[in-house]
């Protein structure tokens, strides 16, 4: 079976702003003309008016210029949700060029509200297995803020906001996205690190941090990379990987390996981890993706003689 080619490369196009950007991108290469560059101008200027007087319960189609500019974000952060579901960027553009913009926003809504739903449905699952930390960013930004989201979020005039500022930081960084899109993404990675930590001890995973920083619980880390680290180095010196422990003298002989050595034993050890602990797929799938960081970083640590930070041992906090 013939593919056809994707003329439009997906990574010109902006996760935060979708619409704006196929537009863009379509208006360059030719696929949407001058003609569909006005009717979208019109049509947009018709659906900035009607939320205008929904905001304003009907009193009137005036607001400030900031308010305007918020609400015609949200019209096309909307619209970008429907555009998104099309199978190609080419298929978006073609939906924009036949349909009107009233009707792709409309399909848009109901992506949003079913996207709301998935949210509240990750949210019920973290909130009832949050790992157990001292850490006040964990929680605070998990199930306070989260709370404050869907408590705040008002999806059909602003629903490119984010509401929350995500202060705990995930290893993998905070989605490129806005809206529920980002909540989405941010929740979905969450579950898979905190799924991680509670295959180990509070206690001992408590005491590891405690030898990185003795405020950790003041600090907004993320405890998922060190836990994820210490897993690497039992693993890699053959100690069980739920111990959070490594015999640090066969790690220092490995570090003074051959490079490609190193890599390839850390990569390994990767995998006995995820066996060991019996990932899910979607956790396994996580740890796997964010392997090449973890090992990264041991090797920075390594090259700035900071291995005592990076190999921790609990021996002495227990």
């Amino acid at each position: 079976m013939l593919v056809k080619k994707s003329i439009i490369a997906a990574n010109k196009l902006s996760g935060k702003h979708y619409f704006r950007s196929l537009v863009a991108e379509g208006k360059k290469i030719g696929l949407i003309s001058d003609e569909t560059i006005e009717k979208i101008g019109r049509e947009s200027f018709v659906l900035l008016k009607t939320q205008t007087e929904t905001l304003t319960d009907g009193k009137t189609t005036s607001v400030k210029s900031e308010t305007a500019e918020k609400l015609l974000s949200s019209v096309y952060y909307t619209v970008g949700l429907a555009l998104k579901a099309e199978p190609s960027p080419e298929a978006a553009i073609e939906k924009i060029n036949e349909e009107s913009l009233s009707s792709i926003f409309k399909d848009g809504q109901k992506i949003l509200l079913r996207k709301i739903g998935v949210c509240r449905l990750l949210f019920k699952r973290l909130e009832k297995s949050l790992f157990p930390t001292p850490n006040e960013f964990y929680r605070s930004t998990f199930i306070d803020g989260m709370n404050g989201f869907f408590k705040a979020y008002v999806p059909n005039l602003f629903a490119d906001n984010k509401i929350i500022t995500a202060d705990y930081p995930l290893y993998v960084g905070l989605p490129d996205l806005d809206g529920v899109e980002f909540i989405e993404k941010y929740l979905d990675y969450a579950l898979c690190e905190n799924a991680f930590l509670n295959c180990f001890s509070p206690n001992k995973v408590n005491a590891l941090l405690l030898s990185l920083d003795e405020n950790y619980k003041d600090i907004p880390l993320n405890i998922y990379g060190f836990t994820a680290i210490a897993t690497l180095s039992s693993a890699v010196t053959e100690k069980p990987v739920r111990s959070l422990e490594c015999d640090k003298k066969v790690f220092k002989d490995l570090l003074n390996s051959e490079l490609d050595e190193v890599i390839s034993a850390l990569k390994k050890s990767g995998e006995i981890v995820a066996s060991e602990l019996g990932l899910s797929d979607s956790v396994r799938k996580y740890f796997i993706n964010t392997l090449p960081e973890l090992i990264s970083s041991i090797l920075r640590s390594n090259e700035l003689n900071a291995f005592e930070k990076t190999v921790l041992n609990l021996a002495n906090k227990q």
